[in-house]
């Protein structure tokens, strides 16, 4: 059922052994839409997240977090607290994808990094490495899936909603912030909020617990 979902989506291809797009101009819809039918999905490829494929993709990178918490990220507590009627895929280095459909209430969101430091959301002008994709030998796989995508829950919607409001005071400069946009529009991001930043570690608030490594390493 998963992979006929992914069948749906938008997609594109990936370089070898990489999350980094093959194709220039690959968030432009008439790019992606004349060659995601014809994208090898035996092969490293990305999937087009937002309005375009009708989903949403909520990315946990719970490796930046401590044993403790990250241990409670099990794929049953997932499901109790993101709900479920989403895919789930896991990554390589034991993250998550949580898929659920796009809806008007996120229509206005952008590719967002590093919400309590190890939460992205990827949505229009964004991708994410579809399932089957390998770095390193390592499969990002399906671990849950469903007959159709569902809007995600909303204490979801809500904690996110309040999460991504922008800080009232940037600690980096001007030059710094569009230094950052470009190295994340490199790998997917593009009209990218910057949450928090720290001045030692770029998306670090200071000051706030259990952040503790850079986003989107």
């Amino acid at each position: 059922m998963g992979e006929i979902l992914f069948n749906n989506f938008k997609k594109i291809p990936l370089r070898t052994n990489s999350k980094l797009p093959a194709i220039n101009n690959w968030n432009k819809p008439d790019v992606f839409n004349a060659i995601s039918d014809s994208v090898d999905m035996s092969k490293n490829y990305g999937v087009i997240t937002g309005e375009y494929s009708d989903n949403i993709v909520v990315d946990l990178d719970i490796h930046k977090l401590n044993d403790e918490d990250r241990n409670s990220y099990t794929l049953e507590n997932l499901k109790k607290q993101f709900g479920e009627n989403c895919l789930i895929v896991q990554t390589p280095s034991g993250g998550f994808h949580i898929y659920y459909q796009f809806e008007d209430r996120v229509k206005d969101w952008s590719g967002t990094c590093g919400i309590e430091g190890f939460i992205d959301i990827r949505t229009t002008g964004n991708q994410v490495v579809g399932p089957g994709s390998k770095i390193n030998g390592k499969e990002y796989e399906i671990v849950h899936t469903c007959e159709e995508l569902k809007p995600m829950p909303e204490s979801i919607f809500n904690f996110l909603t309040d999460k991504m409001k922008p800080p009232k005071k940037p600690t980096k400069s001007i030059d710094d912030r569009q230094e950052i946009q470009k190295m994340l529009e490199d790998i997917g991001f593009t009209n990218i909020p910057i949450i928090s930043m720290g001045i030692k570690n770029i998306f670090i608030g200071t000051g706030t617990p259990g952040i503790q490594k850079m986003c989107c390493q």
